[in-house]
């Protein structure tokens, strides 16, 4: 409202208290004036402060229910409201500049008789204010309560409007409260100057009622609005959140405003706001959490900016246009919605809605449209203009209308979801100009005709549907895309399609699922590229039909269809699923001729036809003794039938797919095969048909004899799939080969007379098996595993020789009619889970054999030779008493019984693997040679154990894991002689080991040593000889030797047959004995390298040893000599500092970072000198820089920190040098090294700090202070 206006409103407002005061004044007529005297900040209730004339004398009390407060410029003190002020009316006179302070707690209430304020202030606290009449401000300042400030009475013959014409009103953050209905009064009014802002404004009012603002003027609502009521006119600025329950049809203007989310639930009040509504927010959301409805007539809605979300409700915008802003968002959520007409330059968000247009146009005018995933309906038309975005989020579009016409009008191309036509009342859909659409989803034609001008088309991806209400349209239509599609027409509307149809797809089918007849004038079916499929429907095209490269014309063969007219790279495909179709007599030269359909059978045309490729994807194309020609490839994924006489079969046979099928023609012995010598699957099906082979035969699928002949004569065959015989196959003198790479091939062969006989058989097969299945194999020549398995299966096998570089797999109750090769291969028995077999299929001689089954017994009936591997993996071998001869390997996991049959070793370099009792254990070489046991294992021979080596050729015994033993023990006779013997613990009876045996290490219960020695020389047990003398000279006892040092032992020996001399090592006073060497010559001394260790009771022995290895004499130290280690430490590796464990504490640094204290941090004080290192939780100081260097490569890890800090943690001591380093000092050229903890061990001589450290060793001597000196251990 403007100043010009205000005289006016004076005027009226005086004439309308005047009438108020004279007609409908009864209800105060008693009320008292009572007016304020008091002298300042005094109580309101202070009935000394209070006259019934202005600036009279106190001849009242304080105002009460009847009473009307009057504050004027004869009383201008401030007022203390501080106990409850309940009167019939407030007046604040204009001169009266005090105040009025409203006490915390204190309610304030105003009767009939109005609060008018015309200068002052009133100051409200957090209580309640209840005005029961009018509210009148024209000057002053008034500050509501922090709490309710109530505005109205249910008094119907009380006018209680809100005028503010002047003044300041101040909400201070309460709730206003409209309260009564509408009786023989006006409804209530707010009348304010231009703009009254509240914090949330409450609508408490009886069923009658509503509230009006006066035009021009704004309320301003910042908190939350709550509403039972219309409002009309006016603007209702609204920037919380919006609750009503009842109420509609209300004409304000609704602003929503402000930066906060707002929630506007309408449930009870759908229809509240009839007036246009504005949405104009720099931020936030306005969410509908209820349905709404904006049906006002000519009502808009105008998303000016921010944005406007629908929370699963239903949004109704039916009065006028929703226009979205550039700035403007609108969220569709889940609902349904109708609206009127929808112009969108901002963004919209279709979310999964669906949204009807009811009676207008959409327009994308900008921004980004997102349709909704559900359906979009639109009654009139559909404009999106260049600048703009349009997101098809894979909805459907719905033209619906129903009269006139309507346009659909994008920018020269656009990409929809679906799309329905569906007008009725003579509606006619055109697509503008030149324009085109994309749909990812269907086309339905559901009423109305769709037309075009231009060059105009719709492209779809999905189905097209054309219903029984359609009309006749001109709008031409490609299929696009790479999946399948669909192609009805009710059978009413086979023809209304009158725009010409293309397929031009990149993958998937057009299937026609119903006749089509395309006869309007110049009306052509394209196949670009893709398939489309008459489906054995009836197609009729009066223009042209036309097939281009990569474009597939496929039926099912005996439709009513046109010829079409094929390009180059064209493709005609057959798709019968069920019967015979001959195929059409189209000229395919320049095309391909495809057959796919599974179950179908396609016959050539008489003739016989030339083709330029020939593609079999599924079912059977037999060419029914006609002529062929494949101009250029021939791919096969089903089966190619012949007869095998035809005049001309010419293709290029595909090898890695399909079946070729020779049925023959009842009688002709045919010579070769028409469709060449290479196949993938081959079969032959007549029986009164042969096939004679004239070349190698190589088929790398299956191979089938159904019926007839295959007589191969010298021609080779080589199968990779599985072969079937059920009639003949005369192999002639040639080599059928089995040479799968994959899975198991069967073999079937039919039976084993001489029409399923094998001349040769090869093996050479990568995949799992060959495996003889219903039949057994009979080989008249040769049998040879080249590579992979043969599995007899149960079945027999017979072959006049047979040689093995693979595996022949058996159970063991199979005849196997071969001579074994004993030279290769593997011979595998797998049982049959149950069997105890008493002999063995395949002989008793092997290479390698192997059982394998756990419930299976094999018990020999005939002695076992085996020149490779015997492997007992599962199952349980018993010999029966007969003995087994092994040259290899000989593993047991499962159960071997001995049976007292002896198990004989006669290869090189074997192992016994598994724990084993033997009954006799045998193994004598002549060469040197090695027989290993696997480490802990125990092995039991039950009878007599013999191991021999020869003279200088030694039978070395090890284990799998040198310093772990096997356990033997022997209960017969044990027979020895020349070993090596390492970590075998014998638990049986001691085994004498004397002759020419050497015990090198980690063995027990042996015994190596002739009995005698201890100083006197004793006589061995070798070739009788002459002998003078065998003294051992030094050590003789007494010596003290310095580990790791030179040491030269001396002997003196002589004899007839003596040849050389050995010498051994014992540390337990000649208990047992090393050997430090053998073969040694009798030259009286040898330089000997000290062990390493400690020995107090150390003894030499030297034996004197002829020619052929005997011992003749030996003789030992007297008595013992002691042996003293030294430590040989390295040169420490040089590390980072390493911090570990927990935090032991914080310090600072002189910058003021926190450092973590922890085991091994190093550190430096300001002033204080030195570093220090953590130990044990203690400080140790590093003495010198040459200490510090021989634990780090350098100070970076050093830590600087306050000297106080420093000095709390406890002194531990002084750091000695790292583990290893060299030391002395300089009053004693003595050397030490430093061991752990600090000890000192002395290096006795140049020598051993040569051999220890090498040529350079004095320059690792560190001189430290003989201060320091004492920090050490000395040793």
């Amino acid at each position: 409202m403007t100043i010009a206006f205000r005289s006016q409103r004076v005027l009226i407002l005086f004439f309308t208290c005047l009438f108020f005061g004279m007609f409908m004044g009864a209800a105060d007529a008693s009320a008292t004036v009572k007016y304020w005297i008091g002298t300042g900040g005094d109580s309101f209730n202070d009935n000394a402060k209070w006259s019934t004339t202005t600036g009279g004398v106190n001849d009242t009390t304080a105002p009460g229910s009847s009473d009307i407060a009057t504050f004027d410029a004869n009383g201008n003190t401030n007022v203390a409201l501080d106990t409850t002020v309940n009167v019939d009316g407030i007046d604040i006179n204009s001169g009266y500049t005090a105040t009025l302070t409203q006490s915390a707690s204190v309610t304030v209430t105003v009767g009939d008789a109005d609060y008018d304020q015309a200068d002052g202030i009133f100051a409200g606290s957090d209580a309640a204010i209840d005005i029961d009449g009018r509210f009148i401000q024209t000057g002053g300042t008034f500050t509501a309560t922090t709490g309710t400030m109530s505005w109205g009475t249910i008094n119907e013959s009380v006018a209680d409007n809100m005028t503010l014409t002047g003044g300041t009103f101040n909400h201070n953050g309460g709730t206003v409260v409209i309260e009564g209905n509408c009786g023989s009064h006006n409804c209530k009014t707010f009348d304010v100057d231009t703009t009254l802002t509240l914090n949330n404004l409450t609508m408490s009012n009886g069923g009658n009622f509503s509230v009006t603002i006066t035009s021009g003027d704004t309320i301003v609502v910042e908190g939350d609005y709550i509403a039972s009521n219309d409002v009309h006119t006016g603007i209702l600025e609204l920037q919380g959140n919006v609750t009503a329950t009842t109420g509609s049809q209300g004409t304000a203007l609704v602003n929503f405003t402000g930066t906060n989310n707002q929630v506007v639930d309408l449930t009870g009040a759908l229809g509240i706001f009839n007036g246009n509504i504005t949405v104009n927010k720099p931020s936030g959301v306005v969410r509908f959490d209820s349905d709404a409805t904006f049906d006002g007539s000519g009502q808009t809605f105008d998303i000016t900016s921010g944005e406007v979300e629908a929370n699963g409700t239903n949004i109704n915008i039916t009065g006028a246009a929703i226009t979205i802003a550039a700035s403007g968002t609108f969220t569709a959520g889940t609902g349904t919605h109708l609206l009127r007409q929808l112009s969108s330059s901002g963004t919209f968000n279709g979310d999964s809605s669906d949204i009807t247009v009811v009676n207008g146009s959409l327009v994308i005018g900008g921004g980004t449209f997102t349709a909704p995933s559900g359906t979009l309906s639109i009654i009139d038309n559909f404009t999106h203009t260049s600048g703009a975005t349009f997101v098809h989020n894979g909805g459907t579009l719905d033209f619906s209308g129903n009269s006139g016409g309507r346009t659909i009008d994008v920018t020269a191309s656009e990409t929809f979801g679906s799309m329905i036509f569906n007008d009725s009342g003579g509606w006619t859909a055109t697509v503008a100009s030149n324009d085109i659409l994309i749909l990812t989803g269907d086309l339905t034609f559901t009423k109305g005709p769709v037309n075009t001008s231009g060059t105009s088309n719709i492209r779809v991806d999905g189905n097209v549907t054309v219903g029984s209400t359609a009309g006749n349209s001109t709008i031409p239509i490609t299929f696009t895309g790479s999946g399948n599609s669909s192609f009805t027409l009710d059978a009413t509307k086979i023809g209304v399609l009158n725009g010409d149809i293309s397929v031009d797809k990149t993958g998937g089918d057009v299937t026609l699922m119903s006749a089509l007849t395309m006869d309007a004038g110049g009306q052509d079916l394209t196949l670009v590229e893709g398939r489309f499929n008459v489906n054995g429907q009836t197609l009729s095209v009066v223009g042209t039909l036309s097939v281009e490269s990569g474009g597939d014309y496929a039926m099912t063969g005996d439709e009513s269809a046109p010829a079409p007219t094929l390009a180059s790279g064209s493709i005609v495909t057959y798709t019968a699923t069920s019967g015979s179709r001959v195929i059409q007599d189209y000229n395919y030269s320049l095309s391909t001729l495809g057959f796919d359909g599974v179950g179908g059978t396609f016959l050539m045309t008489v003739g016989g036809e030339t083709v330029n490729n020939l593609t079999i994807t599924n079912g059977i194309f037999d060419l029914n003794g006609q002529i062929l020609t494949v101009s250029t490839t021939f791919s096969n994924n089903g089966t190619l039938k012949l007869e095998g006489g035809e005049a001309t079969v010419s293709l290029t046979n595909d090898t890695d797919s399909g079946t070729i099928y020779y049925k023959g023609d009842g009688s002709t012995p045919y010579t070769g095969l028409k469709a060449g010598n290479d196949y993938f699957n081959l079969t032959f099906d007549n029986a009164g048909n042969s096939w004679n082979l004239n070349a190698a035969l190589d088929v790398d699928g299956d191979f089938a004899i159904t019926n007839g002949d295959v007589q191969t004569g010298t021609n080779n065959v080589n199968v990779a799939g599985n072969w079937t015989v059920a009639a003949a196959y005369t192999a002639g003198s040639n080599t059928t080969t089995f040479d799968g790479t994959s899975g198991t091939q069967t073999v079937i062969t039919g039976g084993t007379g001489d029409n399923f006989d094998f001349n040769n058989v090869v093996i050479n097969n990568s995949g799992t098996w060959v495996q003889i299945s219903t039949n057994s194999m009979d080989i008249d020549g040769s049998l040879t595993i080249t590579a992979g398995t043969l599995d007899m299966n149960t079945f027999n096998l017979a072959a006049a020789t047979f040689s093995n570089n693979g595996t022949l797999r058996l159970q063991g109750g199979e005849t196997a009619t071969l001579a074994n090769d004993t030279d290769s291969g593997l011979i595998f028995y797998s049982g049959d889970g149950a069997t105890a077999y008493t002999s063995l299929a395949v002989g008793d001689y092997y290479f390698d054999v192997e059982f394998d089954s756990g419930a299976n017994t094999w018990t020999l009936n005939a002695a076992m030779d085996i020149n490779g591997d015997l492997d007992i993996a599962n199952g349980s071998l018993i010999t029966g008493g007969f003995g087994i001869t092994l040259a290899g390997n000989f593993t047991n996991a499962a159960t071997f019984t001995h049976g007292s049959g002896a198990v004989t070793l006669d290869g090189t370099g074997q192992s016994i693997i598994g724990a084993t009792t033997f009954y006799n254990l045998s193994k004598t070489v002549s060469s040197a040679d090695t027989l290993t046991f696997t480490a802990t294992e125990t092995h039991a021979i039950d009878n007599n154990l013999t191991l021999q080596g020869a003279a200088g050729q030694l039978l070395s015994l090890v284990t799998t894991s040198g310093g772990s033993a096997v356990n033997l023990a022997a209960a017969g006779t044990v027979t020895t002689q020349y070993l090596s013997v390492q970590d075998i613990n014998n638990t049986g009876s001691t085994i004498q080991c004397t002759s020419g045996c050497t015990d090198v290490s980690g063995n027990t219960g042996w015994n190596f040593v002739a009995a005698g020695g201890g100083g006197t020389p004793t006589p061995g047990t070798g070739p009788a000889a002459a002998v003078t003398s065998a003294t051992l000279m030094s050590p003789n006892g007494g010596e003290i030797l310095q580990g790791n040092s030179m040491y030269n032992i001396t002997w003196s020996a002589s004899g007839d047959s003596l040849d050389t001399i050995s010498l051994h090592y014992s540390k337990d006073n000649g208990q047992t004995y090393s050997l430090i060497a053998a073969n040694e010559p009798n030259d009286g001394s040898y330089s000997w390298t000290v062990p390493n260790e400690t020995a107090v009771t150390g003894k030499i022995r030297v034996d004197a040893v002829t020619s052929t290895g005997g011992v003749l004499i030996d003789d030992s130290s007297n008595a013992s000599f002691s042996i003293t280690s030294i430590t040989v430490v390295p040169e420490p590796e040089i590390t980072e500092p390493e911090q570990t464990g927990p935090v032991l504490a914080e310090m600072l640094s002189p910058t003021g970072e926190v450092l973590e204290i922890r085991e091994g941090s190093l550190f430096r004080g300001v002033e204080l000198s030195g570093v220090y290192q953590v130990v044990d939780g203690t400080r140790y100081v590093f003495p010198n820089e040459e200490t510090f260097l021989s634990y780090f490569a350098d100070f970076s890890g050093v830590q600087q920190v306050n000297d106080d800090q420093l000095r709390a943690i406890k002194f531990g001591g002084r750091m000695i040098m790292n583990v290893g380093q060299l030391i002395k000092i300089q009053s004693d050229n003595r050397v030490y090294v430093v061991l752990e903890g600090g000890v000192l061990q002395h290096i006795p001589d140049e020598e051993t700090a040569i051999s220890t450290y090498g040529a350079d060793w004095a320059q690792l001597v560190h001189d430290i202070s003989v201060v320091f000196w004492f920090d050490y251990t000395h040793s």
